[in-house]
């Protein structure tokens, strides 16, 4: 089963004869992931070896740092996701936002950093915790597998979507 999944990454194209897992780019590149990671969207990993399935390995800010400025030349911007867009207080940070919707599945690791519950007094930002998803299983294509949350999500998003174009299109232009 974990053959299967890291070949969802690893293997894409399903060429391989064996799963590689060597953390250099792949078909997908890694390489802009990587550079986004160290540029905008740092996320600290903690990995202990005994409650998860990777090798122990303690965070440091400073080595971060180092290894991403040796690699990209870049210094991390550790708190531009949350200065450019919020999210430290949703129910403030997005009070006069609208046609947002927040996906979250309840086996997605990064769930912890997102937005689980709706907001008290925005009714045009939506809110889907859909159980038995991971990371992202929403915006994957269709699957027979998939858990009758991420169908709802799923069709829920597009109507939503139909709705906010036809209100862009039918708005009076100025």
């Amino acid at each position: 089963m974990l053959a299967i999944m890291l070949n969802v990454y690893e293997n894409s194209t399903g060429t391989n004869n064996c799963t590689v897992i060597d953390y250099q780019p792949s078909v997908l590149d890694s390489d802009g992931w990587n550079y986004q990671v160290c540029n905008e969207m740092v996320m600290p990993i903690f990995q202990n070896g005994k409650t998860d399935m990777f090798n122990a390995e303690l965070y440091s800010p400073d080595a971060y740092v180092a290894q991403c400025q040796a690699t990209h030349w870049l210094t991390p911007q550790f708190d531009w996701a949350l200065d450019a867009f919020g999210g430290r207080n949703p129910q403030k940070d997005f009070n006069k936002t609208s046609n947002i919707v927040f996906t979250n599945g309840d086996l997605d690791p990064w769930r912890a950093g997102g937005v689980l519950t709706p907001l008290a007094q925005n009714d045009d930002v939506y809110v889907t915790v859909m159980k038995g998803a991971a990371h992202h299983l929403d915006l994957r294509a269709p699957n027979a597998a998939d858990p009758a949350d991420v169908t709802a999500a799923r069709k829920h998003v597009e109507t939503l979507m139909v709705e906010w174009i036809r209100e862009w299109r039918t708005a009076p232009k100025m």
